[in-house]
């Protein structure tokens, strides 16, 4: 089922386009605004475009003109629909770049035709191989771009997560990996296991990457390799272990020789500022690839620079001894907040939920032990009733963290909370329903432009709207991306803390 982007501002000839592709088995995005249209073509990935040619602000040839200069969308097949119907109209829009040309008033089944021509054709031209990694490594998939002179893009899939490596001429000129990019997104891809590859040529006409510097394919090969010795020579940190900082170590760690290509200072700031955080949540955060973070770790822990260990170390001071794993979780977030100019004794932060997640967080709330809520706490379906959020205050061995629940379904306590959104040193969003992510988008701007040290993630268990997700945070500072909704409370909060980004 191929994905189609609409663009007229007609909205009735809209309407009838919509109705005559959805019938023809296709999924479509439509638009009025050709101002939109190649964003939308980019952000959505769609597989051809159904575009108009005359429109108030920007004509579809100034459409089609955006596309075809953005790599991301040069090769889109684009089927143009007008009311231009003389052949000098048709002869002019292939000229442009359309692949079709159908004239207004259109035949239903001769567009679906068409269009699905245009599919089937673009499919077989440009997917020039693909396959499956556990088949064949990244690495031997990479290194055959080493040889040859093609153009294009290699596209990686692993689960939720997708990476994208533009070539001309046989060199790597881009790479992204979720939300990393160049080296460290080929140093990812390359510890994949499974996952699956294709590759789609494009005409040579990408734009270069900022230091306007190769990417070095081989260079990325010989430094997993090395990190992959490494690593074998050393007894394994378990995923589950705790990290602590060393008391005396609160600065930016000097770095051995030989270890410069380790994200060794974002590791231990991540560190320091989340005492306790397990070495799964760095994973999660996506600092850089994660074979780099687990040698970072490492080599941390070789210089003295973080302890190890599955329990509160002794070293710690005697307040933070003895805690559950819900009061370690508060106090990492309540003194990341504090750290960041929040509050004194009582950390407020944001937990916004829509309907299909309302099952996950009923069952994290009803486990969590009573003794580590301060009061009652509110009914989330009554304090939605009325159009407040519902408030759970959890004791921490500071002071208490607050948690503000609002689901977005009620208008009336969005609105409050709007209000308050300078309290909330955290937003946390949990979503599943695609249809949701867009009365969402409010809480995420805000907090990207908030004047002081917010910070957010979004978490999410559909694969389908991961991507969305991904590229509306790609241009973000202070959120960070979960895959998977959490299992415990203490887990939902442990990764809010560890959510927290030195750029906030």
């Amino acid at each position: 089922m191929s994905t189609i982007l609409i663009v007229d501002d007609d909205q009735m000839i809209l309407r009838t386009v919509e109705y005559t592709l959805t019938g023809g088995g296709h999924n479509v995005i439509l638009t009025s605004k050709p101002e939109e249209a190649a964003a939308l073509a980019e952000l959505h990935g769609v597989d051809a475009v159904v575009l108009d040619v005359i429109m108030p602000g920007r004509s579809g040839y100034e459409v089609l003109e955006d596309m075809r200069h953005n790599p991301k969308t040069a090769r889109i097949p684009v089927l143009m629909l007008s009311s231009l119907a003389k052949t000098s109209d048709r002869v002019k829009g292939l000229r442009r770049g359309a692949s079709e040309y159908v004239a207004k008033p259109f035949d239903p089944e001769e567009l679906n035709l068409r269009l699905n021509r245009l599919l089937a054709n673009t499919e077989l031209n440009d997917v020039e191989f693909q396959g499956k990694l556990e088949s064949i490594s990244f690495a031997e998939v990479a290194q055959g771009f080493l040889r040859g002179d093609r153009h294009g893009v290699l596209e990686v899939v692993c689960g939720n997560i997708r990476g994208e490596i533009m070539i001309e001429s046989g060199r790597v000129i881009a790479a992204s990996f979720a939300l990393l990019n160049g080296t460290q997104a080929l140093l990812a891809m390359l510890g994949l296991k499974e996952g699956t590859f294709r590759f789609i040529h494009r005409p040579p006409d990408f734009e270069k990457t900022d230091s306007g510097v190769e990417i070095s394919i081989q260079q990325a090969i010989f430094t997993y390799v090395w990190m992959e010795d490494e690593l074998n020579r050393r007894e394994e940190v378990n995923e589950d272990t705790l990290l602590w900082p060393a008391l005396h170590d609160q600065t930016q760690p000097e770095i051995p020789t030989g270890w410069d290509a380790l994200p060794l200072f974002l590791v231990s700031q991540e560190i320091t500022n989340q005492p306790g955080v397990a070495l799964k949540v760095i994973l999660t955060r996506i600092l850089a690839a994660p074979r780099a973070v687990q040698l970072a770790v490492g080599v941390l822990i070789e210089n003295g620079h973080i302890l190890c260990t599955s329990t509160i170390p002794d070293i710690l001071p005697a307040n933070t001894a003895n805690l559950s794993d819900l009061e370690a979780a508060v106090a990492r977030i309540t003194n990341t907040a504090r750290a960041r100019g929040f509050g004194t004794e009582q950390i407020d932060i944001l937990l916004a939920v829509e309907s299909s997640t309302h099952g996950t967080l009923f069952e994290l709330r009803q486990n969590i032990d009573a003794s580590a809520i301060a009061g009652s706490g509110d009914s989330m379906s009554a304090a939605w009733g009325r159009g407040d959020a519902a408030l759970l205050a959890l004791r921490g061995p500071d002071g208490e963290l607050v948690v503000n629940i609002v689901s977005v379904e009620s208008k009336t306590a969005c609105r409050k909370i709007k209000d308050r959104m300078s309290e909330y040193a955290c937003a946390i969003i949990l979503v599943a329903d695609p249809a949701a992510i867009s009365d969402l988008k409010w809480i995420v701007e805000w907090l990207d432009n908030a004047p002081t040290g917010h910070w957010g993630i979004f978490m999410t268990t559909r694969a389908c709207i991961s991507s969305e997700i991904l590229a509306m945070l790609e241009v973000k500072n202070r959120w960070t991306y979960h895959a998977g909704l959490p299992s415990t409370f203490e887990e939902l909060v442990d990764l809010a803390a560890a959510a927290a980004t030195e750029d906030c």
